[in-house]
């Protein structure tokens, strides 16, 4: 009788035991999906920023494109405006040597 006692009081622990086992099962499992989702949404707004920040280095891209564009049209002028200068100077000498002449 003592024995049927026993065994009855091991099995009820046993049955409460395994309903909190499953209990805690369930509890894990909806972290963990709470957690995937939560790594989703994150990885999600990493990703928006990222592609903002993409959007943003294009337009500065672009800008670049263009200020080196007008960079090297100055340099063009700068060397023209070499060049002048020179062939002012020739032109100088040579008048100067004109005069000298007359």
């Amino acid at each position: 009788m003592i024995m049927n006692l026993l065994r009855e009081d091991l099995r009820l622990k046993c049955q409460r035991q395994e309903t909190e086992l499953q209990l805690l099962q369930a509890r894990l499992e909806e972290l963990s999906a709470k957690q995937v989702s939560s790594k989703k949404a994150k990885t999600t707004a990493e990703l928006a920023q990222l592609k903002d920040e993409v959007d943003f280095l294009r337009g500065t891209n672009e800008q670049l494109k263009i200020y080196e564009a007008q960079i090297n049209g100055y340099k063009r002028k700068l060397e023209d405006y070499s060049d002048l200068k020179k062939y002012l100077k020739l032109l100088e000498e040579g008048s100067a040597d004109y005069v000298q002449q007359i």
